[in-house]
């Protein structure tokens, strides 16, 4: 009787150190995966906010191409942005500032900034090198993008020919 005693705590003894190991590999298996998910999680919100700077730097210099450079004229297309032009430096500044949303909003309640850089003044016939930076506003300041472009002056047209 003895032995058949023995046999059987053995056998339980062996089950339940196999089935501590299962859940032990069942749980890192899953920290492994709800890392994963974490990863993919902050890479799909870094993404979309990439996208959504890349296409308001887009829109903003296509603004600006359209108007010759004119950060007068872009601010017409953008009413919400503030144009800038008493700065010491030879740029003109246009910003916007938007929210958590990405939709525009005021300085106090802003999470993200759409920052135009001009020349103060573009000599007609040349190219002008401009940019357009978004980025990231508070205690993380940082830029998430930057487009530097160019843009042709045109000279003034002359009088009496056509």
């Amino acid at each position: 009787m003895k032995n058949n005693s023995r046999s059987t705590h053995s056998k339980s003894g062996l089950f339940l150190m196999e089935l501590i190991l299962v859940i032990l590999f069942f749980s890192i298996a899953g920290a492994i995966c709800i890392q994963i998910f974490v990863k993919a999680h902050l890479l799909s919100r870094s993404a979309s906010k990439l996208n959504r700077a890349v296409a308001l730097a887009q829109s903003a210099a296509a603004g600006l191409e359209a108007g010759n450079g004119s950060l007068e004229d872009l601010a017409l297309q953008f009413p919400e942005g503030i144009l800038d032009t008493d700065t010491d430096d030879s740029l003109s500044h246009f910003t916007v500032y938007y929210d958590d949303a990405w939709k525009p909003c005021g300085k106090a309640s802003a999470v993200y900034s759409l920052n135009v850089l001009a020349p103060r003044i573009a000599a007609p016939g040349t190219l002008n090198g401009e940019s357009v930076v978004i980025s990231r506003l508070g205690s993380q300041n940082s830029e998430i993008y930057r487009l530097a472009f160019n843009i042709y002056t045109p000279a003034a047209a002359k009088g009496g020919e056509g």
